[in-house]
């Protein structure tokens, strides 16, 4: 090794590896089948992956010192889920950092009449979740957050429906682009308390222009959004649309002087009654040849798509759920065509103001407390694209939604604080952990007495989590060079000392959290209070089961 800088993380898990195979009481390790959990509860999958570490692995360092993870991996595609579980030697805790990106989205507006659609800049951490961008949104512009859903499109159509696993860094990495629709107008729509989307009818908007008869042009303009009950009416449902297209079709007859006909946008409490009124004014345009657009049903894929498109009438009680045959259908795409001898320009389709509002920067915390890096340890995160999950379902490989957790953890429990970064860029919730050659020096604040884990651990135990501290190791300098140091406890004595090279000296145990820990050692609580279970294995060697 020489004089070269070591990482003692990496010292200790090559020692303690080493004596573990010296004393390792399994001489003739079996083979062991890995199996899926198959529908198996935790406890017995668990139970089951433990028990082959045992038939291959046996020694003091095992018995005291190896846990369990729990791994899940979900497809995005499928929903496949895949469980493991693992042995873990030392717990590599990730260190939150504050780092801030801006994400640019648009926003909707149901009836843009007397607002303009909206793109909106946001300061946020790399992972901040969806749920997140909502909540700031429903801040800066005062509309509720379950009235609002965020979508992915390209090319104008909506390529991704359910954004709710992804989070800015996957956002800005996406093909698509976020779209924000406000899906809820508390004017005209049934109060917010009873308006379930999940309940309710997802209809798309497509817009394009007639050419000539039978004939349309391509997407003209971004897919609208709307929910309805399926057994309102065809009449109810060419309302809703016309709110949303209310601010176009103004546009349109503000700027054809030969029309009479006009749309009054600047009445704020718009009801169902003022827009069945102004929908009846523009209806009328039909006897001259004006009517600014028709809707019509699409066929759906698989059916015939050189099918004649139906007209969908207005004055008609029919049902929807009726008039499209919908059945358990939850989704439908109407086309909305516009006028041939109409220029589009003029509806203005893809009006959209530069919004000044933004959302308050959070404020990078002087401290982190080990409970912040255990969550961040535990919060799901989405594989980059250079560490894909194979899925065996869809025959390929996949950007799969990732949750580590602790299911079972041993009497001494290493803790690695990850301060040194790595060439890969992750992030989770509102903290992010990067990488490159540098050294994290944030202070992480953690117990001395008292480290309590029962929260995290997943599995059932005998004996509670509770851990209490005996050794620190610390690290001073950064990549390129540096000095270890240690505080270690004396147990006899009840007193802390500082080993530095052939130094030692009494330590202050007020002082011994330093944004200097690298390795944390706790040693959990043992007591009467829990009872061992003692299991005899196949060859006569007893040991102890942790449940």
């Amino acid at each position: 090794m020489g004089y070269n800088q070591q990482d003692t993380q990496e010292f200790l898990s090559y020692l303690l590896d080493g004596i573990h195979e010296d004393l390792n009481r399994v001489k003739i390790k079996p083979y062991v089948e890995v199996r899926d959990n198959e529908g198996r509860s935790d406890e017995v999958f668990a139970a089951e992956s433990w028990e082959n570490h045992l038939k291959r692995n046996r020694s003091i360092i095992v018995d005291l010192m190896h846990g369990q993870y729990k791994s899940k991996l979900v497809c995005p595609d499928c929903q496949k889920v895949s469980i493991t579980f693992d042995p873990f030697s030392s717990l590599s805790l990730p260190i939150p950092t504050h780092k801030i990106v801006n994400l640019s989205l648009y926003f909707i507006y149901k009836d843009s009449a007397l607002q303009s659609h909206l793109k909106i800049s946001l300061s946020l951490p790399p992972q901040a979740p969806v749920s997140e961008i909502l909540q700031n949104l429903s801040k800066i512009l005062k509309i509720p957050e379950q009235s609002m859903e965020l979508k992915m499109l390209r090319e104008h159509k909506i390529i991704e429906h359910d954004t709710s696993r992804l989070d800015i860094k996957s956002l800005k990495e996406h093909e698509g682009l976020p779209f924000v629709y406000q899906i809820h107008n508390p004017s005209f729509d049934p109060p917010l308390e009873t308006f379930n989307p999940s309940k309710m009818l997802r209809i798309e908007i497509l817009i394009n222009q007639e050419i000539k008869k039978n004939t349309t042009s391509d997407v003209k303009s971004f897919y609208r959004l709307l929910y309805v009950n399926r057994e309102q009416s065809l009449k109810y449902l060419h309302l809703q649309v016309f709110a949303i297209m209310r601010a176009h079709v103004a546009h349109f007859l503000n700027n054809e002087e030969s029309l009479a006909q006009k749309v009054d946008t600047t009445i704020e409490n718009v009801t169902m009654a003022l827009l069945e009124r102004q929908y009846d004014e523009v209806l009328s345009l039909a006897q001259i040849g004006a009517l600014p657009y028709n809707l019509y049903f699409v066929p759906k894929e698989g059916e015939d798509e050189e099918a004649e498109r139906v007209l969908i009438p207005y004055k008609s009680d029919k049902k929807i759920i009726d008039f499209f045959s919908l059945g358990q259908k939850n989704t439908l795409t109407i086309e909305l065509t516009l006028n041939a001898k109409i220029r589009i320009e003029l509806f203005k389709l893809n009006k959209c103001k530069e919004s000044d509002a933004t959302n308050q920067l959070p404020i990078e915390p002087k401290s982190y407390s080990i409970y912040d890096c255990l969550n961040l340890f535990i919060t799901p995160e989405i594989l980059d694209k250079e560490n894909t999950w194979y899925c065996s379902n869809c025959k390929d490989h996949k950007q799969a939604t990732k949750t580590m957790e602790l299911f079972m953890t041993p009497k001494i429990l290493i803790i690695h604080l990850k301060r040194f970064r790595t060439n890969r860029v992750s992030s989770i919730g509102s903290f992010f952990f990067t990488s490159s050659s540098s050294k994290v020096t944030s202070l992480v604040e953690y117990p001395i007495e008292g480290l309590d884990l029962r929260n995290y651990v997943r599995g059932k135990y005998d004996k509670e989590p509770i851990y209490d501290l005996f050794a620190i190791s610390n690290h001073y300098g950064g990549m390129g060079g540096g000095h270890y140091t240690a505080y270690c406890k004396n147990a006899k004595k009840n007193a802390w000392y500082d080993f530095n090279d052939s130094m030692v000296s009494p330590q202050d145990p007020d002082d011994l959290v330093t944004s200097a820990a690298y390795v944390l050692f706790y040693r959990r609580r043992d007591n009467d209070r829990g009872k061992s279970i003692s299991v005899e294995p196949k060859n006569g060697e007893k040991h102890t089961k942790r449940d």
